[in-house]
């Protein structure tokens, strides 16, 4: 338990260290959640890893002091986005089980242009050294602007968070879209930037 404490990791060795390959980056994308259902929680994070961005898992349970060195270990699961070119996958990352099967499903963000948001369902298949080819999602959610004109699009799954929004027992979905100017031509008239917050139910 945490009480007026201040860990400076100058000084203190954290419980968990992840390390990236050199020639690799970490994206704003990390959650904790079981989502292979051993009863264990699991780290999923985003990266960027010699092409298209991906979501890299480290299935729990994880010992003090651990040290995962991506340049000597593979991660337990990689999950690789559908598009071969440039994108955003897993920039954003949300856990939570939105099937209300007992499993934390995965909600990952890409907010390239309109911007998209994937659920993808927690299960025991996830098994170490399963690498998808292509994410086959649960649920698909499209932003409703990718931008024309010098507007920016809705930039959908740039945020994210899940929560049992209506107290159904069901986890929900919260997607934020932080910018969205809309000049010329775009859907609706025209706008200056505003910031909108989506919720959806899963039914």
């Amino acid at each position: 338990m945490f009480t007026n404490r201040i860990i400076d990791l100058s000084r203190a060795q954290a419980d968990v260290t992840v390390l990236s390959k050199p020639s690799d980056n970490f994206i704003n994308g990390l959650a904790v959640g079981d989502i292979d259902g051993d009863g264990f929680n699991d780290l999923i994070f985003g990266r960027v890893a010699g092409g298209p961005t991906n979501i890299a898992l480290l299935l729990g349970p994880f010992r003090s002091t651990t040290t995962f060195n991506l340049a000597s270990t593979e991660p337990d699961i990689v999950i690789h986005s559908s598009f071969s070119g440039f994108d955003s996958f897993g920039y954003a990352i949300a856990v939570g089980d939105l099937n209300a099967d007992g499993i934390s499903d995965l909600v990952i963000g890409d907010p390239v242009g309109a911007g998209a948001v994937y659920v993808l369902k927690g299960s025991p298949a996830l098994a170490r050294g399963l690498s998808p080819s292509v994410a086959q999602p649960l649920l698909t959610i499209l932003g409703a602007f990718v931008g024309s004109d010098f507007g920016l699009g809705d930039s959908l799954g740039r945020v994210l968070a899940v929560a049992d929004v209506n107290a159904d027992g069901i986890d929900d979905i919260v997607m934020g879209v932080p910018s969205s100017i809309r000049l010329g031509n775009g859907p609706g008239p025209p706008r200056p930037e505003r910031h909108t917050s989506y919720l959806v139910l899963p039914r």
